[in-house]
């Protein structure tokens, strides 16, 4: 006897691509996903307990970064009314910076490539730039002088030797940069 896998109608089904397919074009509608703006996080809401599938209000929660500086949103997309329900401007000095993106990551390693701190910090440790990943991480929200209500990242570095290495496996110790936008 073959099993084929079935199908459970469930208010807490996974996120499916044309859900969040429609949560973009919504956003996008709604003039909250223009080309200045990228999604930091895009998250379904569970609905209440015993909720029953054919009831749930499938809703999203969407974190829209303004690479332009404006001040990022906290979205609340329902696909099932297809409309936006909420949109919260942050104040990132209270509720601390949204999530790294992707394309930072590059950016981060060309502006450290031009930093004279850096490029020292890298020399007296035998390091060659080039073979050096950084990792950002959003910093939070702490009481530091010139940092409340500003993008900051701190990044750890490794080395990797080649394109297949694990970089990870190679820390380089003794030095925290720190970026701010």
């Amino acid at each position: 006897m073959t099993l084929a896998p079935t199908h459970t109608a469930s208010a807490f089904s996974l996120a499916t691509a044309p859900e969040i397919l429609e949560v973009r074009s919504i956003l996008q509608a709604a003039g909250l996903l223009e080309p200045q703006h990228r999604i930091a996080y895009l998250g379904l809401l569970e609905p209440p307990r015993g909720t029953a599938a054919d009831d749930a209000d499938r809703r999203f929660r969407v974190f829209v970064h303004d690479v332009s500086g404006a001040a990022p949103r906290d979205v609340i997309v329902s696909v099932t009314q297809q409309e936006v329900l909420s949109a919260v401007e942050l104040d990132t000095a209270a509720t601390g910076e949204l999530p790294v993106l992707e394309e930072e990551f590059e950016l981060v390693e060309s502006l450290l490539a031009t930093d004279s701190r850096w490029l020292k910090a890298l020399a007296d440790r035998g390091l060659d730039v080039t073979k050096v990943r950084v990792a950002p991480l959003s910093a939070g929200v702490f009481e530091y002088a010139g940092e409340k209500g500003r993008r900051i990242l701190r990044g750890l570095a490794f080395v990797q030797d080649f394109p297949e290495d694990s970089a990870w496996a190679h820390p380089v110790d003794g030095w925290w940069p720190t970026w701010t936008w």
